[in-house]
């Protein structure tokens, strides 16, 4: 799923999330009747379903209350929504494609924080690393950003970092970002940017924004990295 995510491929990531609630409601039934399922089941009438899996006492309420009532969602994005939409209206697709990652990623570390048979440092640090916010090239330490593979352009660097920052991203960022020394060479990177219209960088050197054309040339990178 994450790799599709990572390739723009919205429809795949969407046909994932299907495919994972099957198999989560599955495991949770089995939690719930103490039964192992070698395979996935997929009910007739899965919101129905899962209701049922609210009210069963047996399960736990981080189970009960949240992951159950988070599946049906998920499902109906893939059932109803149908990621990949080519109509008119603003397409949804990617923030769809978002909400299956995220809630997958909480679903499945709320399993194994439920169900786990592993000391509890190393339990914690499986659910940590599955609720992470990732990108395939971008590592992101607080304030501190460094990209994850090397052979990247200077100036693809600047993309993927201007791209991967939700908040402001200044010339000083970037800098320490890139470990770029001497303010006038990244300036030089950064006006070609501009003027190829991958960047803004006229207005607010304090505020570095990223142009369609630029998160574009972004997912392109992206998805070779996740082809890698």
């Amino acid at each position: 799923m994450q790799s599709a995510f990572f390739s723009s491929r919205w429809r795949d990531c969407g046909l994932a999330a299907g495919r994972f609630c099957e198999v989560v409601f599955t495991i949770i039934s089995d939690l719930a009747e103490g039964t192992t399922s070698k395979t996935a089941s997929k009910p007739k009438d899965f919101a129905g379903s899962c209701r049922k899996l609210e009210s069963d006492t047996r399960l736990v309420d981080g189970i009960r209350f949240h992951a159950v009532k988070l599946l049906p969602v998920l499902y109906d994005i893939r059932n109803k929504r149908d990621i990949g939409h080519v109509n008119g209206e603003i397409s949804p697709s990617q923030m769809d494609a978002n909400l299956c990652v995220m809630s997958s990623s909480w679903i499945l570390a709320e399993l194994i924080r439920v169900m786990h048979n592993m000391p509890l440092p190393a339990a914690q640090q499986v659910v940590s690393s599955i609720v992470e916010i990732k990108s395939p090239v971008v590592w992101e330490g607080g304030d501190i950003r460094r990209l994850a593979v090397t052979g990247l352009s200077r100036a693809d660097e600047a993309i993927l970092l201007i791209a991967s920052n939700q908040g402001k991203t200044s010339e000083d960022d970037l800098m320490s970002w890139m470990g770029i020394s001497q303010r006038s060479n990244l300036r030089k990177i950064l006006k070609s940017l501009h003027q190829d219209r991958y960047i803004e960088a006229e207005i607010d050197r304090s505020n570095l924004r990223i142009m369609p054309r630029g998160s574009e040339r972004s997912r392109n990178i992206l998805q070779g990295a996740a082809n890698h």
